[in-house]
């Protein structure tokens, strides 16, 4: 089996998705949009535009930091990919 000459950023993203797991990624998902939700229905149920709003930010804001740290890691998991299919290729 050859090296794949994995970058210390590329390795450290390889262990992290060999770790991944639906129950604790969904349970991590749920723990931030649910709460925001509750808060969003009753703003809802008691007319209460502020609390509706500081629901849809806080949704909003979870969104941009979960696509900005998805963007941060592209690069790396991109070239993590090419090598992985050229390794395949030459195998």
């Amino acid at each position: 089996m050859t090296d794949l000459n994995l970058t210390r950023e590329e390795r450290r993203l390889a262990e992290d998705m060999s770790r991944l797991d639906r129950g604790n990624l969904l349970l991590f998902e749920a723990m931030v949009i649910v709460p925001a939700l509750m808060f969003a229905g009753y703003g809802v149920l008691r007319a209460d535009l502020v609390a509706v709003v500081t629901a849809v930010v806080a949704l909003v804001f979870f969104k941009v930091w979960r696509t900005a740290r998805d963007l941060r890691r592209l690069q790396t998991m991109r070239s993590l990919g090419c090598k992985l299919v050229e390794h395949e290729r030459g195998a």
